[in-house]
């Protein structure tokens, strides 16, 4: 769970204010407070082609894309509860 933050300021480098990368289930995002971030307030980077790779799943394997209901998709997020939050200010260009 990631509540009740505040992120501001990020940097060039990165630049998210939260960033939760390469899969997750069932989590929750609330209460969080995110302004003035050079990228992102906010970024889900679900990626399960390379988090597969990694170990050498087939894309297609339901390991790798099958559903967090029965333990599988690795790499994939669902599941997610993302409510409550403040964005403002942020640096992003349209």
């Amino acid at each position: 769970m990631v509540d009740g933050n505040i992120a501001h300021h990020a940097g060039e480098g990165d630049g998210h204010g939260i960033y939760l990368s390469n899969g997750g289930d069932w989590f929750i995002v609330r209460n969080n407070e995110l302004h003035n971030n050079t990228n992102s307030d906010f970024q889900i980077n679900a990626d399960p082609e390379s988090t597969c790779a990694e170990d050498d799943i087939p894309y297609d394997d339901p390991r790798c894309d099958g559903s967090a209901l029965n333990g599988l998709g690795q790499g994939i997020t669902e599941f997610a509860l993302v409510e409550s939050n403040y964005f403002h200010n942020s640096d992003v260009g349209p």
